[in-house]
């Protein structure tokens, strides 16, 4: 509708018409990727936590490869469609139809791709990127409508959502942590800290002597109690022949 209104004056009211007529039927498909953003992204998407960028990857990807087949389907039945639901007299209106279906996958891309951002990303951040796309399509459609170029003005719009889209992955690329949680917390690096110290090695366990256990002393034998030998159990040397006995040393008794 912003192209609409901004080439309004620099378009001839039949062109006009039959533009206008091919994107009023493609609004219908414009909405039907707002609303698959909305069912598909609900649960994974639209939440605050962290979410699994492979997966917003391959949403992005799956909306845009619904898209395509749409646009496939639309520029085989495009004259049909167009003369059933305006009349023959709009049937130039299906070369507008089949250029302009073209941004549906753009449309179901950006659609999945800014849906993190909708409950991220700053009013300000918004704001500039529509601007933006919005300065940049309607100098480009201008520009194909002054050289009277009339199949090009959807390039306004293709330049559009192709800004959008810029946008979208500059800010997902800044936003990666917060929306995809790929910097660890503090208390990630803390319970990272205590599964490596509890990881770590043992010394006393990993050592290739392993650690004895403390014998008792009484239990270890001395040198002198182990070379030692009764007195009893060594046999008197006998007397040598010819040499008188020596009487046994009797107690020395007092009389008194």
């Amino acid at each position: 509708r912003i192209d609409r209104v901004t080439l309004g004056k620099t378009m001839p009211a039949d062109v006009l018409s039959q533009y206008a007529a091919a994107m009023t039927l493609l609004e219908a498909a414009f909405a039907f990727g707002a609303m698959l953003a909305v069912v598909v992204g609900a649960k994974t998407l639209f939440k605050p936590g962290a979410i699994n960028r492979n997966h917003h990857i391959g949403l992005a990807l799956f909306a845009g490869g619904i898209a395509f087949c749409l646009t496939l389907v639309l520029d085989l039945i495009a004259n049909p469609l167009m003369t059933a639901i305006y009349g023959a007299k709009y049937a130039d209106s299906a070369t507008y139809l089949r250029i302009a279906a073209g941004l549906l996958p753009l449309v179901f891309a950006q659609a999945i791709l800014q849906a993190p951002l909708l409950i991220r990303a700053t009013k300000t951040y918004h704001v500039t990127k529509a601007v933006t796309a919005f300065g940049l399509g309607a100098a480009v459609a201008t520009l194909a409508a002054h050289h009277e170029m009339y199949t090009w003005i959807s390039a306004g719009a293709y330049v559009g959502y192709l800004t959008l889209i810029l946008f979208d992955l500059c800010e997902l690329r800044r936003r990666s942590a917060e929306i995809y949680g790929t910097a660890a917390s503090p208390a990630t690096e803390g319970t990272e800290g205590t599964v490596a110290a509890a990881s770590a090695p043992v010394a006393d366990a990993t050592s290739p002597t392993p650690a004895t256990a403390p014998v008792p002393t009484s239990a270890v034998p001395t040198l002198a109690s182990a070379t030692s030998t009764p007195a009893a159990s060594t046999p008197a040397s006998p007397a040598s022949p010819g040499a008188p006995a020596t009487p046994a040393t009797e107690p020395h008794s007092n009389p008194t």
